[in-house]
């Protein structure tokens, strides 16, 4: 079986056919097009979004933008991150919980804890990511890992061969995208643990067993 990039959060969860439910002027369809068009897995977006609907007191526009940016961030469109954050705070937390997949009860300490750790989750899942991988399987890069180490917070500079990447991630989604200026100062993080695959060509991000 080929190893491919995952977030770990997901692991388990089984999308199946989701109907979502009809909403007087709004394209749902559409919405899904375009997390997918943005990088996010349109049928985790099709299945929190659907979700975080059913739990919503009222369906209109307005209801779907928001829960909607929840929903695509949740589905690993990063930079949705810090706008769904800050509706999760200000929506009903039935709705925002159910648009993260999470259960209610556990909605204020992840919310709380986001703010200091962008990989913070009920359990403290442990792997958090596998990022990367060779290009004629799906992934980033034509030559396998040689380095990898944290250059910001959130974010991991990545050597392959003689090219230099910057990969974005948090706790539901990553975004790979090559650095062409000089390589970025090393940074240290005592949570994490960065372990290299030459067969998968994947960084397989963890969190630190004394963390």
């Amino acid at each position: 079986m080929i190893t491919q990039p995952a977030q770990h959060v997901n692991d388990g969860i089984v999308v199946g056919d989701v109907r979502l439910p009809e909403v007087p002027g709004v394209d749902l369809a559409a919405t899904v097009e375009r997390v997918g068009d943005w990088g996010g897995d349109e049928g985790l977006y099709s299945l929190f979004l659907g979700a975080a609907l059913v739990e919503a007191p009222l369906r209109d526009a307005k209801t779907v933008r928001s829960v909607g940016v929840i929903a695509g961030w949740r589905a690993g469109v990063i930079g949705l991150r810090d706008d769904a954050l800050a509706r999760a705070a200000s929506s009903d937390p039935s709705v925002a919980a159910a648009a993260l997949g999470i259960p209610a009860e556990h909605l204020a300490w992840f919310l709380a804890e986001q703010h200091g750790d962008r990989f913070a989750w009920p359990g403290n899942s442990q792997p958090i990511a596998d990022v990367g991988g060779f290009r004629g399987f799906g992934g980033n890069w034509v030559e396998p890992p040689t380095r990898a180490f944290i250059c910001a917070d959130g974010v991991l500079a990545v050597l392959t061969g003689t090219d230099v990447w910057a990969v974005h991630l948090d706790v539901f989604g990553h975004r790979v995208s090559r650095i062409d200026e000089q390589l970025p100062a090393e940074q240290s993080d005592p949570s994490l643990e960065l372990r290299l695959s030459p067969d998968s060509y994947l960084v397989q991000v963890l969190r630190a067993r004394s963390a």
